[in-house]
């Protein structure tokens, strides 16, 4: 079952949209029937992945790895990948650029294949709206040519390539920074200064307070 709706999408069946709602259902189905995936395991290794690795330069072996990741195993930054490769590979192949526009479609808030944010592929078409020292690697930007309204903005992260619809979670945020980062000086007060490699920039923590800032505070004594 998982295979035919795997075929149904990659081939673009028409109508489309009954081909869509065909496949959703075997894979619905399949999952009642196999919900830990164990059976359409050997299917994936010895069919979609191996094809990939026999040719990884065939848009249709991709395609179809990235769809058993989008639509079985839900691993969506999988999939996209996949699909890029299989653009590169072929960028004018009309089975890899429909599936490929339904996916991003259907990643929106609402959608089968919802995500944390937008498909990376909207990043070359957005521009940045804001940008603050605090927010380390994330910047707000904004796609112009958003599929969905209301989702236009959304924050993206310059070094892992991630999007989110909703603000990073700060705290994580810095807490990653120490850890990544070196202490250049201010061991013996409140506030350190720490280096980041990563931004090249350097950031100040108190580890009583736990308090960040990247503006130079007062240096107290402990």
């Amino acid at each position: 079952a998982r295979a035919y709706g795997i075929y149904l999408l990659a081939s673009c069946q028409l109508p489309r949209a009954t081909s869509f709602q065909t496949a959703c259902r075997l894979f619905n189905e399949a999952d009642l029937a196999d919900p830990t995936q164990s059976k359409f395991h050997s299917a994936t290794e010895i069919y979609f992945r191996w094809s990939v690795l026999a040719d990884s330069k065939n848009p249709l072996a991709l395609l179809n790895f990235a769809l058993v990741h989008q639509c079985i195993y839900k691993k969506y930054e999988h999939s996209e990948r996949l699909y890029r490769a299989a653009l590169a590979a072929d960028p004018t192949n009309e089975y890899v650029t429909e599936n490929y526009r339904l996916f991003t479609e259907e990643r929106y808030p609402g959608g089968s294949y919802v995500s944390l944010g937008p498909p990376f592929s909207v990043y070359r078409r957005s521009t940045i709206v804001e940008e603050r020292p605090e927010w380390a690697e994330w910047v707000k930007m904004k796609d112009p040519m958003c599929p969905k309204k209301g989702f236009e903005i959304y924050f993206f992260n310059r070094f892992t390539k991630t999007t989110r619809f909703n603000e990073p979670d700060w705290k994580l945020v810095w807490d990653a920074r120490v850890e990544r980062s070196s202490c250049v000086s201010g061991k013996t007060t409140h506030w350190q200064e720490y280096y980041d490699p990563r931004t090249k920039t350097t950031f100040f923590y108190d580890g009583y307070s736990k308090r960040y800032t990247c503006v130079r505070p007062e240096m107290r004594k402990s």
